[in-house]
């Protein structure tokens, strides 16, 4: 399921490296999603969410943290 959920999210806009598009990192329960943008970074968690719930899969939205980092 979790596969399903990181498929669709991954092909979202996410943080350019070299030539691969970065979105989502995931390790045991927690994942990590990375943007390009603040307005993209704001906008994952809620497209993760959105996925997670059409597997009938729970976000604990409690614990999302965001960091936003200029280079």
């Amino acid at each position: 399921m979790i596969y399903e959920v990181i498929t669709k999210v991954r092909n979202l806009t996410g943080y350019r490296v070299g030539n691969k598009n970065l979105t989502v990192l995931c390790y045991a329960d927690k994942a990590v999603l990375l943007a390009d943008s603040e307005d993209t970074l704001q906008m994952l968690p809620h497209n993760f969410n959105i996925k997670a719930k059409q597997y009938n899969m729970e976000v604990a939205t409690e614990e999302i943290k965001c960091i936003f980092i200029c280079l």
